[in-house]
């Protein structure tokens, strides 16, 4: 390869090449070889690289446990489905109508929910000697600062989903200090406004992945609720400040979903 890229080079140095169509010709001629070369290097030496993974490791890899080719998550049309009556239903209209059904009913609230003295009854003993300090309550109620929409933004996943506004992290990280900016202004007159989630904010694409069984049962299927990115770092900000303080009012044997924790240390 060597010898071709010196005589690719002796030939660019002769006066007037480019106008001579015959070591024009000549020089594309040694670039393509290069090329070939190349890629049959790069092929070699990922095939030795496998077969010493496969022959010779002692552990698995990169190469071990997944698929030649990536497949591409790829939408499934919904053919059919199951009412609560049993009766196959084939229309769109129809499908639909099962699938809001099922979900509305399984992300319902409960129709009964536990008195206020009850979960003093429950909690108390377990929360008698976990209380929050003056300075930890001050930090958590604090105003939202635009570094904290900043960090958030900065440290948000790239290749996530994005809720029904569809407007992906990948945007905001674009100009990050202006967007932190907006995002403060936001909810700092949310706060002050009314100091909820809007309904537009609660709304969420439901995507459903098919787990095992008939495809034609809508329990069949694990719904996944995309939110909007908004939301998400909002819930990012408050996870982060309450890190910081969770030790202070949860039990000890809880070490799982926590940060630097885990069941091997109880």
């Amino acid at each position: 390869m060597k010898k071709l890229a010196f005589e690719i080079a002796a030939l660019l140095q002769v006066p007037n090449m480019r106008q001579d169509p015959v070591l024009v010709g000549r020089v594309r001629e040694l670039q393509q070889q290069i090329e070939k070369r190349q890629t049959a290097q790069r092929e070699f030496r990922q095939e030795q690289a496998f077969q010493l993974h496969l022959y010779k490791a002692e552990r698995s890899s990169k190469f071990h446990f997944m698929s030649p080719v990536p497949s591409p998550l790829k939408k499934t049309i919904f053919k059919e489905m199951e009412n609560s009556a049993g009766t196959l239903v084939t229309t769109h209209n129809g499908i639909s109508d099962v699938l809001v059904d099922y979900y509305s009913d399984l992300f319902a609230p409960p129709s009964t929910r536990p008195e206020d003295d009850d979960l003093s009854a429950f909690l108390g003993p377990l929360t008698k000697d976990k209380q929050l300090s003056d300075r930890a309550t001050v930090e958590l109620a604090a105003p939202l600062r635009a570094n904290e929409f900043y960090h958030a933004i900065r440290k948000s996943s790239s290749n996530s989903a994005p809720g029904p506004n569809a407007l992906p992290f990948e945007v905001l990280k674009l100009a990050p200090h202006k967007w932190s900016l907006v995002l403060e202004l936001i909810f700092t007159h949310q706060r002050h406004r009314h100091p909820r989630l809007t309904p537009l904010q609660l709304v969420s694409t439901l995507v459903l992945l098919h787990k095992k069984g008939p495809k034609s049962l809508a329990k069949n299927y694990r719904p996944i609720s995309l939110l909007n990115v908004d939301v998400k770092i909002l819930t990012s900000i408050l996870a982060y400040r309450l890190q910081r303080h969770i030790r202070n009012i949860i039990h000890y044997d809880q070490q799982g979903f926590i940060r630097r924790s885990n069941t091997s240390s109880v």
